[in-house]
């Protein structure tokens, strides 16, 4: 074959090549412009930075009472001065040529396709913080994709990111959004959850634990994998000290500092579950379900914190009071305690199924003496109860009827007992509360519940609620709507459908003063009879007696039945139904 034949084979098979090379780029080009490009999200959306906060209860006087939504998120924004030390630990861990590359890092992508050959497992990440951030926040909807698919479609809308917004923006996103375990989404919310500060606040090795949390919040979790966070900060204090963030010095002593991350959970400050609840529903119904739980809405109600206080103490005390009368219902249930074991770590593990209800803590007895208790429950450890703390404990037979007074201790309860305690509180006194955070230092033993006296006690089977209002404007000033939210969410104050009995009564006296009788006006408490279509009514008090003449103020303040009925059939029960509706009666 001559020389020409194999010129314009070796021509032939190049233009062959071309022609597929050119067709293959061509068809891999449309691919991306008309089949992915189209998926990303749109201009409008990178643009918006609006973070998922959640709703935020409290009272008028600044008191934090309730939170509602699925993410904790304080939102952060960044300033060079100020959080340096957090933004160097974060790109020392994550992306330390975040300021150079345009999205994606090729040396990174490659360093980690190189890997991938070599031992078939993906050990190194070649993910930019840009591109962490298209698949956490712009792509989660495509979290189940093939990992190829999804990788090729975090490097385009990079680049896209990239493009659109700058830098500084692009990484004050990520450090709001990046998920940090135990619900904290976001640096400053991860700084309150395991340290209870603020983000400004943390030390280098603080920050440097914080920063190592991104790769893996569950595995490198310092409260539940203490070990594993440990190694993560120090090869992030490593990683700082290669890039020359800190110097050797620093590096050190901050390999030295223990870890003292732990959880702190969301309390509110005082109980007033029925008032944010009732804030919630509120809004729900007004706004939906997305604005209400993420546009970070700080609600302000009208309750005052100390009054609020106040308002749980009477209530539940005026209950627990009730429910003694009534006799002892007995041990919620009994154990047989084994020999020889840790008792304190023994009970601590049994006393775990049984909830804390309002103040009731649950109590295992270990010893019963002839005028005492030795108890132990989580929250004092352990303690006594005193025979004047449990001497009302007769035996409940029925509503109408009790057992005789106990004699001792052994006559009430015996060993392996679990019963409920509660502090004997005095009420609630002003304190000052501290406005630094809202996040509290989860405990299960605290010094207040040592120094307390204990009462043996039981869960009321009877309810009750208490709402005080402003009589200048009608604001709710304090509200109970039960015993426990948590036991029940029946609110009954704004649910129940009740009679309203003797607090009715203020508002016939208030149409006898508008119709110009006074306070000293006086009214005859004397039996009456009323006709009701062809019944006869005999008004009663409650106390089966007549009081005879008497004043308006005395009559109320003594809430005298018959005196209220005789009063309305002197105003006129015309007048009192149009007077009522002043109040908003309909």
């Amino acid at each position: 074959m001559s020389i020409r034949y194999y010129f314009y084979k070796t021509l032939h098979i190049t233009l062959l090549m071309g022609l597929f090379i050119i067709l293959l780029v061509a068809g891999v080009w449309a691919a991306v412009v008309w089949y992915f490009i189209p998926q990303l999200p749109p201009v409008e959306r990178l643009k918006d930075n609006r973070l998922q906060v959640p709703l935020y209860v409290y009272t008028k006087d600044n008191v934090f009472i309730g939170e509602y939504g699925e993410q904790r998120r304080i939102p952060l924004t960044i300033d060079k001065n100020k959080h340096e030390l957090l933004i160097n630990a974060v790109l020392a861990a994550e992306d330390d040529r975040f300021y150079e590359h345009q999205g994606v890092d090729l040396k990174g992508l490659l360093r980690a396709g190189v890997s991938l050959l070599k031992t078939g497992e993906k050990r190194q990440g070649g993910s930019t913080i840009t591109m962490q951030l298209a698949r956490n926040f712009f792509l989660s909807d495509i979290a189940t994709e093939k990992t190829f698919t999804r990788k090729f479609k975090e490097i385009l809308l990079a680049f896209k990111i990239e493009e659109e917004l700058s830098k500084d923006t692009i990484l004050e996103l990520y450090l709001n959004k990046i998920f940090l375990g135990h619900r904290a989404y976001g640096m400053r919310a991860a700084a309150q959850v395991y340290y209870g500060k603020d983000i400004e606040q943390l030390k280098l090795p603080e920050l440097a634990m914080l920063a190592g949390l991104p790769k893996a919040p569950s595995a490198n979790n310092p409260v539940t994998n203490p070990k594993r966070a440990l190694e993560r900060r120090n090869y992030v204090l490593g990683r700082m000290l290669d890039l020359k963030y800190i110097t050797q010095e620093a590096h050190d002593h901050s390999l030295k500092t223990p870890l003292t991350a732990q959880f702190h959970s969301l309390t509110p400050e005082i109980e007033a579950s029925y008032v944010s609840e009732m804030v919630r529903s509120f809004l729900l119904q007004e706004f939906g379900e997305e604005v209400t739980y993420t546009s970070g809405y700080k609600v302000f109600t009208t309750i005052n914190s100390r009054l609020q206080e106040r308002a749980n103490w009477a209530l539940r005390n005026t209950l627990y009071r009730y429910d003694e009368r009534h006799g002892f219902k007995g041990a919620i249930d009994h154990v047989s305690i084994p020999k020889g074991v840790d008792i304190e770590k023994w009970a601590f593990d049994i006393l775990q199924k049984y909830p804390i209800q309002a103040t009731l803590v649950p109590s295992l007895v270990l010893e019963t003496r002839k005028k005492s208790l030795l108890l132990y429950n989580q929250k004092a450890g352990q303690f006594k109860i005193t025979w004047g703390a449990m001497s009302w404990a007769r035996r409940y037979i029925r509503d109408d009827r009790r057992g005789r007074y106990p004699k001792n201790a052994r006559s009430i309860v015996r060993r392996g007992d679990i019963i409920m305690a509660r502090p004997d509180l005095q009420p609630p006194k002003n304190k000052k509360r501290s406005q630094d955070t809202i996040y509290k230092e989860h405990s299960l033993s605290e010094k207040f519940f040592k120094k307390v006296h204990w009462r043996l006690s039981q869960v009321p089977e009877i309810e009750g609620a208490l709402v005080a209002l402003n009589p200048k404007n009608g604001a709710i000033i304090a509200l109970s709507g039960g015993f426990d939210f948590y036991l029940s969410k029946f609110n009954r104050v704004t649910q129940a459908q009740r009679q309203p009995g003797s607090t009715f009564k203020p508002f016939i006296y208030s149409a006898a003063l508008a119709r110009g009788f006074s306070h000293l006006s006086t009214i005859n408490d004397a039996a009456i009879m009323i006709k009701v279509t062809d019944m006869k009514w005999r008004p009663r008090n409650y106390t089966k007696q007549f009081y005879g003449w008497t004043t308006l103020r005395n009559a109320l303040a003594h809430s005298y039945n018959v005196s209220a009925v005789r009063l309305l059939k002197k105003v006129g029960v015309n007048y009192t139904i149009n007077h009522l509706t002043q109040f908003g009666f309909q």
